[in-house]
């Protein structure tokens, strides 16, 4: 039952993945469009839940491969992040840093630390946990305790800031990288200054990327990528933390290489997926812990379960999230038509 359920998983991962993908005739890229960003994001959310899930399996099965890559997931979402923060910023100038953490702050810290408490509140009526003030404080500030994965949510918040400041204080591309590089740098944190980096320097690293022999460099780098993965595998020492920055880096040089040949524009599921992934961030892994929490383990039947009630919850809170938003911008839209 449970082979059957993975391969069923495996499939329907397939599935959205390829289909809609083309070959590019000629193989050209020269550039990321937003389309394309969102494809790719929409990809690595569903690798980073199906990753949080068998994380939780005392038996994955054909499913553990995932249990190592995750990271390679998140990588994705900090380069995406830096090469479409720093497009964005070349066309509207230095006023896009004007209120940039203000905004972020409401819209992803906020709702994160929303989430949260939600979360906590269901394990103290449900499962009959209880919290220290010391815990509760924790919990709010998304610190790891209670959900180890809002740790992405405090680092992107990190380098948001760090790029507004970086926008207002430097005038050259190079100074802006220069902060950037300077600061957090957790894990895969790295790939945000690097999708920053191919960005301002896009005709340079395209022209190199169109000029490579993919049949050469793509399975070098995916043997790099993957030696690096496997010799930093279940390890949490700092050289196995400097593994996987290096294996992220030729994980993302892999992945331009693939877009290079295949047209992603048209794969329209993760591009919807990739609309989303702030919720689908933060609603997974609270779904997967209380699964976990009220079944004990996770096999056939707790994944069927994770997968709806993830689906279900995740739509929920976009149409709440949606409301938010909305809120959120109408004092400007107004403003605005009343200009």
């Amino acid at each position: 039952m449970l082979l059957s359920v993975e391969l069923l998983l495996l499939a329907a991962l397939a599935v959205s993945f390829l289909y809609g993908a083309k070959l590019r005739k000629p193989p050209s890229l020269t550039g990321l469009d937003r389309r394309t960003t969102d494809v790719l994001k929409g990809m690595a959310i569903l690798v980073i839940m199906v990753h949080h899930m068998v994380l939780r399996m005392s038996h994955p099965g054909i499913l553990l491969l995932f249990r190592g890559i995750g990271y390679l997931g998140v990588a994705v979402f900090f380069f995406c992040s830096g090469y479409g923060m720093t497009v964005s910023a070349e066309k509207k100038g230095i006023a896009y840093a004007d209120g940039m953490f203000r905004k972020r702050l409401l819209m992803i810290y906020l709702p994160a630390v929303a989430v949260n408490a939600v979360y906590m509140v269901i394990r103290i009526l449900c499962f009959g946990k209880t919290y220290s003030p010391a815990e509760w404080c924790s919990g709010l500030l998304l610190m790891v305790d209670v959900d180890s994965s809002m740790w992405y949510i405090i680092t992107i918040m990190i380098w948001y800031l760090t790029f507004g400041i970086a926008l207002r204080c430097c005038k050259t591309v190079r100074a802006r990288l220069i902060v950037l590089l300077s600061k957090n740098w957790v894990d895969t944190a790295l790939m945000f200054p690097l999708g920053a980096a191919a960005a301002s320097y896009r005709t340079q690293v395209f022209d190199r990327v169109n000029r490579c022999k993919t049949a050469l460099w793509l399975p070098v780098f995916a043997v790099l990528c993957g030696g690096c993965m496997a010799l930093s595998f279940g390890k949490e020492d700092y050289f196995s933390l400097v593994l996987r920055i290096v294996s992220a880096f030729f994980f993302m040089a892999m992945l331009l290489l693939l877009v290079r040949i295949v047209d992603l524009s048209g794969v329209k599921i993760c591009a919807a997926i990739g609309t989303i992934t702030l919720e689908c961030y933060l609603i997974h892994g609270k779904v997967i812990r209380l699964v976990k929490l009220q079944f004990g383990d996770v096999g056939a039947k707790e994944i069927l379960i994770y997968v709806i009630a993830t689906a279900l919850c995740t739509a929920g809170f976009c149409l709440i999230y949606r409301q938010y938003k909305k809120l959120l911008t109408a004092p400007k839209a107004a403003g605005q038509k009343g200009n």
